[in-house]
């Protein structure tokens, strides 16, 4: 239906910019799509390369990025419950594809590295290429080119490979990695700003922005046995009535349009808003109809979704944005449109702050 071709075709762009070094620690980067200087100060004083985001429908995200030399334009999903990216090899999934794909042989600065790789699906060689995004370049990096992809529903997916944003657990290299030892950026971090309402969002690499947040940031550690970015849970509430303390972790991860929960948490929440699950999977909602917010406690801290966090409207229906699975809660686009996050390589941990939005300010 409606919600599942929107979900197709949604997109987070990232327009590609020329660096220019201007003085000492500060670089002004005209962009070819967006009026605004793609450096800018974090917190902290230091420079911090930030790449415009398109929103569109609020729901999925990708990123356009650059492969080879010269450059070959893909775009990939972030992936922070993952360490790994790759993209596919033409005929990884049929001739008949919306997708673009990798030629090694039109670079010329392609390294084959000849191990096997395997990941969402995707099955293919290692291989070293420069990736250019938002104008930093990263030399030699490593991915996987799938000559084979076998999740059924990648041909419905808006981008065409996966960036991975989260710890190296295999030996391989990361994207914050590649940068930092090219000198691109000077601290292994990152930050999401997604827009709200069509509204334009913001990937910064190397810190985060400032004026993306209202109040104070509050920071939680992430698991020591992580690879990506898990947090401790300690308490989910719907509303003021019901506490579960069964999930004792969450995963930050813009890959997912919906949050993801535990079953009897989500069936719960569908519940109290008089939800009802389709014929596809999604739980319809009446669009007049008020509920009670979804509050997650992590690291001491309460942070509330309420219904303008919690409902999408595709014309005249409405769906809750949650869907069930054992294991973990996934904290994602939903979460991390409502809350600014800073995702701290160097210290392993999350910064949380109430995302500033034109519309409303959420203080």
């Amino acid at each position: 239906g409606m919600l599942r071709r929107s979900l197709a075709s949604v997109r987070l762009c990232v327009c590609l910019a020329v660096v220019s070094k201007a003085a000492a620690d500060v670089a002004r980067i005209p962009l070819r799509c967006a009026d605004k200087a793609a450096f800018r100060r974090n917190g902290s004083g230091g420079a911090v390369a930030t790449v415009p985001l398109v929103d569109h429908y609020s729901i999925m995200f990708y990123a356009e990025i650059a492969l080879g030399t010269p450059r070959q334009t893909l775009k990939a999903t972030l992936r922070t419950g993952a360490s790994d990216s790759w993209f596919p090899l033409h005929g990884a999934v049929g001739e008949e594809t919306n997708h673009f794909w990798f030629s090694p042989r039109a670079s010329s600065t392609h390294r084959p590295l000849n191990r096997r790789f395997h990941q969402d699906g995707a099955t293919g060689l290692w291989s070293e290429d420069t990736l250019t995004i938002g104008g930093l370049e990263a030399p030699r990096f490593p991915f996987g080119i799938a000559s084979r992809v076998d999740d059924n529903k990648y041909a419905r997916k808006a981008w065409d490979g996966a960036i991975g944003l989260g710890f190296g657990t295999s030996g391989v290299p990361t994207l914050l990695d590649t940068l930092r030892k090219a000198g691109q950026i000077s601290d292994p971090s990152f930050a999401m700003y997604l827009g709200r309402d069509g509204n334009s969002g913001e990937l910064a690499l190397g810190g985060a922005v400032r004026e993306h947040i209202v109040g104070k940031r509050r920071y939680a550690n992430i698991r020591n046995d992580s690879s990506g970015w898990e947090v401790p849970l300690d308490a989910v509430w719907v509303g003021d009535e019901r506490g579960f303390t069964d999930v004792t972790y969450g995963s930050l991860d813009p890959y997912f349009s919906m949050l993801i929960g535990p079953p009897h948490h989500v069936r719960y929440l569908a519940g109290k808003w008089g939800a009802k699950k389709n014929q596809d999977g999604f739980w319809e909602v009446e669009c007049d109809r008020e509920g009670p917010p979804l509050r997650f406690r992590i690291g001491g801290g309460g942070y509330a979704l309420a219904k303008q966090d919690l409902v999408l409207r595709l014309r005249s229906q409405c769906y809750l944005l949650v869907q069930e699975t054992s294991g973990p809660w996934y904290l994602a686009a939903p979460f991390l449109r409502k809350f600014y996050v800073l995702f701290d390589g160097a210290r392993k941990r999350v910064g949380i702050s109430i995302a500033k939005h034109p519309a409303n300010n959420f203080v």
